[in-house]
């Protein structure tokens, strides 16, 4: 217990903690604001999400197709477009 408190009290120990707290506090920093975007597309057609995807010339934007068995995960994506199919009447 001794030997702890004298740690404590060196400093070294402080500034280790807060740098490794600093350091993850960065990672999730990044995680949240400059990371890839992904975006899921809920009833869209293939060849609709063809187009979008082929027309998508950016590197840090990642397009998902989801189905309706996927709304338990629908917070791991930063957007989410839905089509809504018009009917004949």
């Amino acid at each position: 217990m001794n030997k702890f408190i004298c740690k404590l009290k060196d400093g070294r120990f402080l500034i280790a903690m807060l740098a490794i707290l600093l350091i993850c506090g960065m990672i999730r920093a990044y995680r949240v604001w400059f990371s890839t975007t992904h975006i899921a597309f809920l009833n869209y057609q293939v060849i609709a999400l063809g187009q979008i995807s082929h027309a998508n010339t950016n590197d840090m934007i990642k397009l998902c197709e989801i189905t309706t068995d996927d709304f338990d995960h629908l917070d791991a994506y930063d957007m989410i477009g839905l089509l809504k199919y018009k009917s004949k009447s």
